[in-house]
């Protein structure tokens, strides 16, 4: 579930994405100069992530998790975006979200279905997965459907096809066989994201020609993922981490996006 919900960002990245690991927040600024947009948590400091946030706020998102209610709120203000879960309590996630709603995601695991209600009613983005039962979720999308992605891991097909109908956006991967995923971008191809990893390479393009995003990484060539880019470049999503910078760099220049590590991102950035 979380590596799924690692790739949920692929929803807010723009040319570049990266994650901070063993970087210094004066390398992350770098990357925000030359339009990288950052996703950073810990173990930066407070006073680093409103340094970072100082730069460009619409291209950082912070992890909250680890830092205290006051220190969101502030990060908040400061225009960031933030992605936050338990073990924050259900009143402050509220407190978060009247501060700036539009800037808040929330995972929703762990937190009860009228929970959840109350956070699409006061404005927030919620990730959603199996823990909730069919009928919780086809609420969530009564109250906001634009605001609600599904992880669809461990649902049935026909469950994922109700959810595209009442306007979810759905994260799908080779759970479901490639006629399912086909079925499903029938019904609503701009609400899709497939996860490539584990299915051929003609099945992706066929995904591609369907109209779905792809995420897509290792194990795949670099002579596949720049066919799937001369199928779809806008739709294709490249994992970047474990391609050389060079790769990398022919990947960008031919239109894909990539989400990758601080680390790789700085060697075809700088």
């Amino acid at each position: 579930m979380r590596q799924k919900l690692y790739l949920l960002f692929c929803f807010l990245f723009l040319t570049l994405y990266c994650t901070s690991q063993t970087i210094s927040p004066y390398d992350i600024k770098k990357l925000i100069q030359n339009g990288v947009a950052v996703r950073i948590g810990t173990p930066l400091k407070t006073y680093e992530i409103t340094s970072i946030i100082g730069e460009n706020p619409k291209l950082v998102t912070v992890i909250a998790d680890g830092y205290k209610s006051y220190e969101i709120t502030s990060f908040l203000n400061e225009g960031a975006k933030v992605i936050v879960g338990q073990p924050f309590k259900t009143y402050e996630i509220t407190s978060f979200l009247n501060t700036n709603g539009a800037n808040v995601t929330v995972i929703a695991e762990g937190f009860k279905s009228y929970e959840i209600t109350s956070f699409l009613n006061d404005g927030a983005k919620v990730v959603v997965g199996q823990l909730f039962k069919t009928y919780e979720i086809s609420s969530f999308l009564n109250t906001n459907s634009k605001a609600v992605t599904v992880i669809a891991e461990g649902f049935k097909s026909y469950e994922i096809t109700s959810f595209l109908n009442d306007g979810a956006r759905v994260i799908v991967d080779q759970t479901f066989k490639t006629y399912e995923i086909t079925s499903f971008l029938s019904t609503n191809k701009k609400a899709i994201i497939v996860i490539g990893d584990g299915f051929k390479t003609y099945e992706i393009t066929s995904f591609l020609n369907d109209g779905a995003k792809v995420v897509v990484g290792q194990p795949f060539k670099t002579y596949e993922i720049t066919s799937f880019i001369n199928t779809n470049k806008a739709a294709v999503i490249v994992i970047g981490d474990g391609y050389p910078s060079y790769e990398l760099q022919s990947f960008i220049n031919s239109g894909a996006n990539i989400i990758a590590s601080a680390t790789t991102l700085n060697k075809i950035v700088f």
